[in-house]
């Protein structure tokens, strides 16, 4: 380990000892190690959040359920430009699977969570 001194405000020190005082940290350097590890997990996301991403969605659904056939198609409309590929199989005569797409990381979430929402 590195030994690194930073200044701190007063304020910024009283929400640090708060955090401590709440999580049951036995020192100031593990509280900051842990904040530090969790906002470089933040900040990795958001510039993943860029790049490119590979999703595969993979789900079984009754065709008879819901109107399921009509709903997955509406939410495939409404994300057609983040769509590479799709497969669609008859696993017998009741049910089919599924959906395999690419997408920008950032927009991966939020469709996989729209086509999870439809079923």
């Amino acid at each position: 380990m590195q030994r690194v001194t930073i200044t701190l405000d007063d304020d910024l020190v009283a929400d640090l000892d708060r955090i401590i005082d709440a999580r049951g940290y036995q020192n100031r350097s593990k509280a900051i190690r842990d904040l530090a590890r969790s906002g470089l997990e933040q900040a990795a996301v958001e510039v993943a959040g860029t790049r490119h991403c590979v999703a595969a969605l993979v789900y079984i659904y009754d065709r008879h359920a819901r109107d399921l056939p009509k709903r997955l198609t509406q939410e495939f409309h409404d994300h057609h430009d983040l769509s590479q590929a799709t497969l669609h199989v008859h696993l017998d005569h009741e049910s089919a699977s599924p959906q395999s797409q690419a997408w920008p990381s950032a927009q991966a979430g939020a469709a996989t969570r729209a086509m999870s929402g439809a079923i």
